[in-house]
């Protein structure tokens, strides 16, 4: 096996960083790389569009041979070589911006000796079969672009992307595993069986926190290998810290299925920080947060350390008074909120405008200042499934050409969510449409003070089609793509 000292293109401070850690990504056995991930159907005769593949920098628009329409973001590490066989994770983001993983994730890419990639094509709003179809006509060009063991083949997604990747890998074959972030997979405990681990990811203050917790219980019940990972933080991409977790995961579920070279030090360290967070969590007598530290430890080292007397103290905190406690106080919040999603669900036909401004007004006010933090979660948790109500009603009505409609909810949408862009947004397309060039800038504008960034979106919209001869829209076109 070819020593890491020895790759070409690494320098000598980037070994003493990965010395420890990207060992474990030595390859046991070396299977061929051109495999199919359809497995069943024998990749197509085509043309390979080729393309400049730069080391260490971050290729935004790769065409797939078998159909150019469809183009993925691709990064490889400066260090990557043709002899190495690196594992690879293919992401998929909701809006379709391919880069936007791969930018937040590829330091520790580099760490851990992972070339990602990320799709431009799956969107929300798109069927999940057409997703997952042209999900396995980005894969397969991946396949054949660039030299990655078959055996480390991972799928990751969040909110809608994350559907698309869970079905993806139950739908074909050389799927090693799924990071899911914010939204459960299909079928899981049917068709899945033990084919792939899994590893969730969900925030907090995130609406979806409680489909990914379900999900959670429902693989204890399974073959498959699972972990759910929470952070502090609402329906996003997780923090970079957090998939730093995911990929160790995969690191040492690698180990475990013996595909992957077992390092000692690096299986160490893991254990060593795991350990700790337990003690300090038995320290400061955090019974709940002690529970899930200790189930964590369980979940990454079973199978490559004894972990005993973990499950025995899982077992004992599970059975004591303190722990019922806890999980009855946090139950009951989950049922508060089915009872505020409920009577706000009701209230978007039944209360004026003035009622909702007052009810979110207060709302965000607890959102920001609560002090507990459960309580304070679970509020954001209310508001986040409200945000997300209210842009789906808006794009009922605009499906339908309801202007009238679709202004009521993007007021609400604005009292819900006022750091939103997408309620902005979605104003700009209504006044474009009723012929209101100027009110339309200003609102898109306004999204993107906020936080707009999707220039393809913005610039093919057909609802914007009337503004694009102006020099107004160009200037903010522009803008994004700055």
């Amino acid at each position: 096996m070819k020593n890491i000292a020895l790759m070409k293109g690494v320098n000598r401070s980037l070994i003493l960083v990965l010395s420890f850690s990207f060992l474990l990504f030595v390859r046991c056995n070396s299977v061929s790389d051109k495999k199919n991930v359809t497995q069943n159907t024998p990749p197509q005769q085509v043309k390979k569009i080729e393309i400049k593949l730069t080391p260490g920098e971050i290729i935004p628009n790769v065409p797939c041979s078998a159909d150019p329409s469809i183009t993925y973001a691709l990064y490889v590490p400066a260090y990557y070589d043709t002899s190495l066989r690196l594992a690879i994770i293919c992401f998929f983001d909701p809006h379709g911006d391919g880069s936007l993983p791969l930018t937040k994730y590829k330091t520790i890419a580099d760490i851990y000796g992972f070339i990602l990639c990320g799709s431009n094509h799956s969107r929300n709003g798109m069927p999940i079969d057409a997703a997952s179809k042209g999900a396995v006509t980005f894969i397969n060009d991946v396949k054949e672009r660039v030299k990655f063991d078959a055996n480390g083949l991972y799928l990751a997604g969040f909110s809608g992307g994350s559907r698309v990747a869970g079905n993806t890998a139950v739908s074909v074959g050389g799927i090693a595993g799924v990071i899911g972030c914010s939204a459960s997979i299909p079928d899981p405990t049917g068709k899945v069986g033990s084919r792939f681990t899994f590893f969730g990811i969900a925030g907090t203050g995130d609406f979806n926190m409680r489909e990914m917790k379900a999900l959670d219980k429902q693989l204890d019940n399974s073959t498959v290998r699972h972990f759910l990972q929470f952070f502090d933080g609402k329906h996003e991409w997780c923090p970079v810290a957090t998939m730093e977790e995911a990929m160790k995961w995969l690191a040492l579920t690698a180990m475990k299925d013996k595909v992957v070279i077992p390092n000692d030090s690096f299986i160490n360290n893991i254990q060593n920080k795991l350990i700790q967070e337990v003690n300090q969590n038995r320290l400061n007598g955090a019974i709940y947060e002690g529970w899930y530290s200790e189930k964590k430890l369980i979940a990454f080292m079973d199978g490559l350390r004894d972990v005993t007397s973990y499950k025995k103290q899982v077992s004992e905190i599970e059975n004591s008074q303190a722990y019922k406690n806890q999980l009855q106080y946090r139950q009951g919040l989950e049922q508060q909120e089915d009872q505020m999603r409920s009577k706000y669900s009701q209230a978007f036909n039944s209360q004026d405008e003035k009622w909702w401004e007052n009810e979110m007004r207060k709302m965000n006010t607890e959102a920001k200042t609560l002090q507990i933090t459960e309580q304070k979660q679970s509020v954001e948790r209310v508001l986040g499934s409200l945000s997300i109500s209210a842009y789906m009603q808006v794009n009922n009505a605009l499906k339908s050409s309801n202007w009238q409609e679709a202004e009521k909810f993007i007021t609400l949408y604005k009292f819900i969510d006022p750091t939103n862009p997408e309620h902005a947004y979605l104003s700009g397309c209504v006044e474009a449409k009723k012929g209101n060039s100027e009110k339309a800038i200003d609102e898109l504008n306004e999204a993107i003070k906020l936080g707009f960034t999707d220039y393809s979106r913005m610039y093919n919209d057909s609802m914007l089609t009337s503004l694009k001869p102006t020099q107004a829209f160009k200037v903010l076109t522009d803008q994004i793509k700055k």
